[in-house]
């Protein structure tokens, strides 16, 4: 009874069941087992490690881009070694080159935003919503926004890649950088959560980093004044939670744009297939797909502020390419020029497909001469923005010819963009009440794989 009463004890307390010797003594247990000594207890460096593991990169897809810096580095010493340069006879002898350390830091900034958030992973997000989780809290996988663990690692990598470098990359470059690749991955659940302004300053700041890259100091300023206006953001669509939008299309596992919400009703095509909302039932044929609803995206009609923001933005991250690539003090007549011209060209040339796909005017140009009716104002509204797009992109940089090209073609590209996007009639007029008529090309194309033209035409 007293051997009892003491493993009684022992199975009661965890001091005892810890202490050498002690054996509750299971049957079939041998001798030398129960005079084993206890388990070890954790390490008191145990809970370190979890507390910073929380927040490190994944290890394979980390070792993957090791993997890629390493080879990016091994090319560079070859091609140095190839040209008779000795990297030990260097001013910096022995140390990497920045490249590759930089890209590290990026791709890790990137990881970073994008591992624990749920618009990046849809079944968690699914799964989320389930829970009692309300924003406020940290979520079950890790951390959204920055915290104590990202700034401690974020330290050390900054020292080492100094080290590393001789000197050549400041710590405070290091840091903008993991902060350029996090901010970036931030702007989609942004956008997504209902902040548009913020994820737009978001987008302006994202080219302050890298117009000022050859200043460390003014790179971080801007980093962090942009970091902070991305954290109100995520507060502002983490307070959204559940999104009536979450990602389902990935690269690999992270999501590119968004699906509706798995609560809406869904309905059927024609094959009898599940689709998760009626615009993804594809072309319909003619002349159903020219009668069916208006998608969501063609009802939707941006603001004349918004509109003032996005070109705005255009003409910002154009300037600051032309500077990354070129320098300041570019000349009119240069490389630039050419790559405006192409943009123009691709903003009229979108312009007239979303206008004017699929549709054809109420009267030709030969009705229009026989009958006296040359104006068509419902149908001619709609190509009143081209010339306007033309006479815009052509007019701004004669006028402006004095100034360099890295300030005058970027202001010309915002004023296009403005002309192309804001120029009236909004689309959804031009659907609902625009004078046209269905281009019927499809319909009677006998090698039309449309189901529904198949289906009018037997019938």
């Amino acid at each position: 009874m007293s051997s009892m009463s003491a493993s009684g004890e022992g199975m009661g307390s965890g001091e005892e069941w810890d202490r050498p010797g002690l054996s509750i003594g299971f049957p079939g247990q041998s001798r030398s087992e129960e005079l084993a000594p206890p388990r070890r207890r954790k390490r008191p460096m145990s809970r370190w490690r979890m507390w910073i593991r929380r927040v490190m990169p994944n290890d394979g897809r980390m070792v993957t881009v090791l993997v890629l810096a390493l080879g990016f580095e091994l090319y560079h010493v070859t091609q140095e070694i190839e040209k008779g340069i000795s990297r030990f006879d260097n001013a910096v002898r022995g140390h990497v080159t920045p490249l590759p350390l930089l890209g590290l830091t990026l791709i890790w900034g990137a990881q970073r935003a994008a591992r624990f958030h749920p618009f990046y992973w849809p079944d968690y997000s699914d799964w989320l919503r389930l829970t009692p989780w309300r924003p406020g809290n940290d979520p079950p996988w890790g951390p959204i926004r920055l915290v104590a663990q990202d700034l401690l690692l974020l330290g050390l990598w900054a020292g080492l890649v100094w080290g590393l470098s001789g000197g050549t990359l400041h710590p405070f470059k290091v840091v903008s950088m993991f902060l350029l690749g996090y901010l970036g991955m931030s702007v989609p659940p942004i956008l997504n959560g209902g902040a548009p302004l913020l994820a737009c300053l978001t987008l302006f700041g994202l080219g302050g980093i890298i117009r000022v890259y050859n200043d460390p100091h003014w790179m971080l300023g801007v980093a962090v004044g942009t970091a902070l206006v991305a954290h109100l953001g995520q507060i502002r669509a983490l307070r959204q939670f559940p999104w009536t939008q979450v990602p389902t299309v990935k690269i690999g596992h992270l999501a590119i744009r968004s699906r509706p919400d798995p609560a809406r009703v869904r309905v059927k095509d024609s094959n009898g297939e599940t689709v998760d909302d009626p615009e993804d039932l594809g072309d319909l044929g003619y002349p159903l797909e020219q009668l069916r609803p208006l998608h969501s995206w063609e009802l939707k009609r941006m603001p004349v502020l918004g509109a003032v923001l996005v070109s705005a933005l255009v003409a910002w991250w154009f300037h600051v390419a032309a500077i990354a690539f070129g320098g300041t003090g570019q000349p009119l007549l240069g490389p630039l020029t050419g790559f405006y011209v192409h943009i123009c060209l691709g903003i009229l040339l979108v312009r007239t497909l979303v206008y004017f796909t699929r549709v054809r005017p109420p009267i030709t140009l030969g009705g229009r001469l026989r009958t006296g009716r040359f104006l068509q104002l419902r149908y001619d509204v709609a190509l009143l923005p081209l010339p306007l797009i033309v006479v815009t992109a052509v007019s701004v940089p004669l006028v402006g010819q004095g100034l360099a090209g890295e300030v005058l073609l970027p202001a010309a590209l915002g004023l296009t963009w403005f002309v192309g996007l804001a120029c009236p009639p909004t689309l959804a007029w031009w659907r609902l009440a625009g004078s046209y008529r269905f281009d019927d090309t499809a319909f009677r194309n006998a090698n039309s794989d449309s189901r529904v033209g198949d289906f009018v035409k037997t019938g």
